[in-house]
């Protein structure tokens, strides 16, 4: 199902904005969100102040939240602050929680990334999801409070976010949320060198995408099997599912900021390490970006060692991360920023 056209008639607009903000996970997952931002840019646009402040908070955090990596110090920071905002005016808790969230990695996106403030931001968030009952939002604020973490380097600290997280998701039968949690958890547990854990926990987290239908999600769970696969000097394997993962993200036109981009530095290592790493990359990228998500699926499924079909325990490390083990240089961001936002008419994503 599209999205509904905006009628220009005058009382129109709220029941638009109603009928969005109640599909708001349908369109995520099934790649309308780009679509939906267009609508919603032509009810702020069109509207000419006749919106309910609740509409305005809804068009707000539509035409700004998914765009958090493109424009985060202009207008979308100021736009999701103020809609969380008109939620909070207009005693709606769980819609000023999300536009939190979303104003949070705004924060952390931005050129001068302000983790306290994201942090304080997520922890607001987490309390109103909790006092309001929803869960599916609590799963994904302790998934946002883990990823600050791990831009903090406090990996176990992260770690406990996201196995909270998907506590939550499974408790509440949330497939989507589960999915979500068991990504990130991958990208800790690597970090703390359980390889092993990391790869069925991404392998798992794709495996739930494709059931979904959640291009965003496969490309995520592609991703983390490129990190993967650059750390073992892979180039072939990486630039492979590099090249699927980011044409999924060109037709969902759904990037990642630079500062969440985590595969990007172990890429870059291994394109650096030698001239034959780099051209077997990219003709592995290559090949990658001409065959079809089925296939590129299955062959990263393929080359997960010992998957099993649960995730593996968290690692038994210290839990200071004062002792923090070998890890990979994921300290100093891609290469480049990722591209610009130019999402096609038929497709529309955070995570």
């Amino acid at each position: 199902m599209p999205p509904p056209v905006i009628c220009s008639t005058c009382g129109t607009f709220d029941r638009c904005a109603d009928f969005a903000w109640t599909l708001y996970v349908y369109w995520w997952v099934g790649g309308h969100l780009g679509e939906v931002r267009a609508l919603m840019d032509e009810l702020l646009e069109a509207s000419e102040g006749r919106p309910s402040p609740r509409a305005r908070a809804i068009a707000l955090y539509f035409t700004r939240a998914i765009t958090f990596w493109q424009d985060p110090d202009g207008l979308v920071v100021q736009g999701l602050r103020e809609s969380a905002d008109l939620f909070h005016q207009e005693g709606e808790p769980a819609g000023e929680a999300l536009a939190l969230v979303s104003l949070a990695l705004a924060v952390l996106a931005g050129s001068t990334p302000d983790p306290a403030r994201a942090d304080d931001a997520l922890e607001t968030s987490l309390g109103l999801f909790r006092d309001s009952g929803d869960r599916w939002g609590e799963a994904m604020a302790l998934v946002s409070l883990g990823r600050v973490a791990l831009l903090q380097q406090k990996t176990h600290a992260a770690l406990n976010r996201f196995e909270e997280s998907l506590a939550v998701a499974r408790r509440q039968g949330d497939e989507l949320g589960e999915t979500i949690a068991l990504h990130h958890l991958g990208w800790a547990r690597l970090l703390l060198g359980d390889l092993t854990a990391a790869a069925q926990d991404f392998g798992l987290s794709l495996e739930s995408s494709v059931r979904l239908g959640h291009d965003e999600g496969i490309a995520y769970g592609l991703e983390g099997l490129v990190a993967m696969a650059a750390m073992g000097g892979d180039a072939q394997r990486a630039g492979r599912l590099e090249g699927a993962a980011s044409l999924l993200r060109e037709r969902s036109g759904l990037y990642n900021a630079a500062a969440f981009s985590f595969h990007a530095p172990l890429v870059a290592q291994l394109r650096d390490s030698g001239a034959a790493a780099a051209r077997a990359f990219d003709a592995a990228a290559r090949t990658g970006r001409e065959q079809s998500t089925d296939a590129v699926v299955e062959y990263a499924l393929a080359g997960i060692p010992e998957r099993g079909g649960t995730p593996a325990p968290p690692p038994e490390a210290a839990i200071s991360d004062d002792e923090d083990a070998a890890r990979p240089d994921m300290t100093a961001g891609p290469a480049e920023d990722a591209p610009a936002a130019h999402p096609p008419a038929s497709e529309g994503e955070s995570r």
